[in-house]
């Protein structure tokens, strides 16, 4: 998962489940004295404290560069959305990155360096006091959070710390910003109607995500809403649900960096709590999706080709679970080796003597109440029934047989990689560590994602018997969409 909004103030969106995107959505600040018992090692241990106010804080010093990523992460979910007040994460991150309080140490050289008559700076001076600091400020609204994260050079690290904190402490959230924030998402809306990745991914949820009464729930519902719920959203309500989510005891923060954090300790001491005490997220309950159900068919004047998705809802996994279903995604189709790839572009399955698709994906994702498993494939109209047919047919065979040594290896060896691949920028290993620790059963949450850091070995210990074993248990209801080009 991934995230979108930008203004270096840049800001992010989940990365929804096609071709043209990454696999997950996978997202701050500062570390305590104890970091210094690390010596000048390269990288010391991730070490956690909480304090007083509740803020969770996951520090790890970080000397292979002299940059700094901090990751401010809130938890506030889909989950937290109705169908009524769909997009107010979306509204109100926008809103918040549209001026904030000026902090008092920080000036600003050149031209129109002056907060306003109530001491808030606008967007663009925000822009600049980052870039001054040789960095850039940013903001992501994601399935089970929202983040906010400061990049760029250690040296400058105390002053971008600064600045998201006044960031995300306080806003301005006026009249004006927050109208025209609205105005924004509701152009969006337009321009993600004639956007086939999003509508397949928005339609696709909305089949796998619905409570007992058939309403669209949690992750179903659209992450950008609509245009009722996003005009029924009044200004004086999006001001409560920023008080109601944003205080230190909804906080994670993270970061990786080479600075000494003990100077900041007191400006996250000093955060208050929310007014109105914790956020909590209401465990929401989804009716699994019927197969038997014909499929959903989205038909676009753009689209050349058809695809074919398949979707499993992946419910109530445990912790243990995770890797090993990691595993069986990369068993069917991470590389050209895997299952599905082999069978549908070397030509086992074969049209007019060639591959019976052009392109071939599945994508594993976890979340805090509900992953999904997800294979698609790009392919002729003509091909679509024989394409649905062998996806579910080796799902089936995960199910019947245990995969072979020779697999389980090659898969494995692929997922550890792409962990690492993945953890290769700064940002995003302090945005994992966030993730993870605000998640965790120790923040007191409900959580269907491991420990960032012991993952790659988590994943060493699955077996060819762990596979066979989730894969009996979690493929069970599954939903069909096809894109195809209109007639």
């Amino acid at each position: 998962m991934k995230r979108a909004h930008s203004f270096k103030l840049k800001s992010a969106t989940m990365k929804p489940l096609f071709p043209a995107h990454s696999k997950y959505f996978v997202p701050l600040v500062l570390g305590v004295c104890a970091l210094q018992s690390a010596g000048r090692a390269a990288v010391a241990p991730e070490v956690r404290h909480t304090f007083a106010n509740g803020l969770t804080l996951v520090s790890r010093l970080d000397r292979t560069s002299p940059r700094v990523a901090i990751s401010l992460v809130v938890r506030a979910g889909a989950a937290d959305e109705t169908p009524q007040n769909a997009g107010w994460r979306r509204l109100l991150v926008d809103a918040m990155l549209r001026s904030a309080r000026k902090p008092a140490s920080i000036e600003l050289t050149g031209d129109d360096t002056q907060a306003d008559a109530n001491g808030f700076w606008k967007a663009a001076q925000l822009q600049r006091a980052a870039e001054e600091a040789g960095g850039q400020l940013g903001a992501a609204v994601g399935d089970d959070v929202i983040e906010f994260y400061a990049t760029g050079n250690s040296a400058g690290a105390a002053r971008l710390a600064s600045l998201l904190l006044s960031l995300v402490r306080e806003p301005q959230l006026s009249d004006a910003d927050i109208d025209a924030s609205r105005k924004a998402l509701l152009e969006r809306l337009d321009a993600e109607r004639a956007d086939v990745a999003t509508l397949a991914t928005n339609e696709l949820r909305g089949r796998l995500y619905r409570d007992a009464r058939g309403e669209l729930a949690a992750y179903g519902l659209p992450p950008t809403g609509t245009v009722d719920s996003l005009n029924a959203l009044t200004n004086d309500r999006v001001r409560e649900l920023f008080r109601t989510f944003f205080g230190a005891n909804n906080w994670t923060l993270s970061a990786a960096v080479d600075i000494d954090f003990a100077s900041l300790k007191t400006s996250l001491e000093t955060v208050p709590a929310t007014t109105q005490g914790p956020a909590s997220s209401s465990v929401p309950f989804f009716v699994m999706p019927d197969a038997s159900q014909p499929n959903l068919v989205v038909r676009q004047t753009d689209t050349p080709s058809t695809w074919v998705f398949v979707a499993h809802p992946i419910a109530s996994a445990p912790l243990a679970d995770w890797p090993a279903l990691r595993v069986l995604a990369a068993l069917l189709g991470d590389s050209s080796r895997a299952r599905l790839p082999r069978r549908l572009l070397d030509g086992r399955l074969t049209l007019g003597g060639g591959p019976a698709a052009q392109r071939v994906v599945v994508q594993f994702t976890p979340r805090r109440f509900r992953g999904e498993l997800v294979a698609f494939a790009e392919t002729e109209t003509s091909q679509a029934e024989r394409i649905k047919n062998a996806m579910l047919d080796e799902l089936r065979r995960l199910k019947d047989a245990r995969v072979t040594s020779a697999e389980l290896t090659a898969a494995k060896n692929y997922v550890r990689g792409a962990w690492a691949v993945d953890r290769e920028g700064l940002h995003e290993r302090a945005y994992q560590s966030a993730l993870a620790a605000a998640l965790s059963p120790a923040s007191g949450r409900q959580s269907t994602l491991t420990t960032d850091a012991s993952w790659s070995e988590r994943v060493a210990r699955v077996t060819s018997a762990d596979v066979q074993r989730v894969a009996k248990k979690y493929l069970q209801g599954y939903a069909v969409a096809l894109i195809m080009p209109q007639e």
